[in-house]
Formats: structure tokens, sequence, C-alpha cells
């Protein structure tokens, strides 16, 4: 999978004073953390890249945009799924569905406006649709001493069944 940049930071698009080999194991390394695996795909031999990636991971320039991607595709990722690059969560759902909404409603899509509008009601930030249940809790040692009372009252009036 191929690491998209924010277009919002150009500096790590490019990555001033990397090669693109060292850029290449930056982008690999940040997503998978397998540092001899992210070499090799950068373009190092298999037979160098153990050392060249614990050379590449002590390079302070690698270090600090590593850290930045890093701290990038954390933050991308906390939001939402990546999907060729875009984060894809409740909100991007939400946008979507409205912009599916006006377009079918444009073209006169009823059924498809339909199917858009319940997806935005049930989106959490709007809550059209939530169900609400009542939950009760049940006084068990109450129920229990009326049931022995009432059990009780039935034996005196009607006598013990068990004793005959």
């Amino acid at each position: 999978m191929a690491v998209v940049l924010s277009d919002d930071n150009d500096r790590l698009k490019t990555m001033p004073g990397l090669t693109d080999k060292q850029r290449r194991f930056v982008a690999e390394y940040a997503q998978t953390g397998k540092a001899k695996h992210s070499a090799c795909l950068a373009g190092y031999s298999e037979a160098t890249a153990s050392q060249m990636s614990t050379k590449l991971l002590n390079n302070p320039k690698v270090a600090g945009y590593l850290r930045e991607l890093q701290g990038q595709l954390e933050r991308d990722r906390e939001g939402g799924t990546m999907v060729d690059g875009e984060v894809i969560d409740a909100d991007w759902v939400l946008r979507e569905s409205v912009r599916l909404y006006k377009g079918s409603m444009a073209l006169g899509d009823m059924r498809s406006a339909s199917g858009a509008l319940d997806k935005i009601g049930k989106h959490r930030s709007i809550g059209a649709f939530v169900e609400k249940h009542e939950v009760t809790t049940i006084d068990w040692e109450a129920s229990i001493e009326r049931l022995r009372r009432a059990r009780d009252a039935v034996l005196e009036h009607d006598g013990d069944p068990r004793a005959a």
C-alpha cells in the first residue's frame, strides 16, 4: 500500500534533504515498522538491507521525517480507515450521503434520495432514528419475599398438601 500524504504538508511530500531511496524507506517503514523489508522495497539490495536500515534509522534527517510521517499516519488512522489516500469515517459517510441526496433529488430519483436521507438521519451527530430502550432492574429480594408471603398465605388458607 502506498503512503498518500495530505495535501497540507508539502514538506513531508518532498522530504527535502533525502534521496529517493531514503524517502521510499521512510514511507514504507512508517506504515510497516519492518526495517529490512522497507529497505529492500526502497531499492537497497537484500544483502545490505539490514545494515542500511540501521544506518537509515540512525540518520537524524530520516528519523525526523519518519517521526513526522508516523504522526500524520496515526492522526489519519484515528479518524477512520484509509482508502485510496482518503480517510473514510462517519463524517465522510455523512458528506457523501448529503451529496448523493442532493444529486438524487436533482434527478428526481426519490428511491436513491430516500436511501441517502435514511443514512443522513442515522449519522451519530444527527441521531434522528436512535432507538431508545427502557431498561428496568428487578429487586430480586423484594420479589422473592412477595412470593414467600403469597405461598405462606395459600398454605395457611388451604393447608400444606405435602403434610398429608
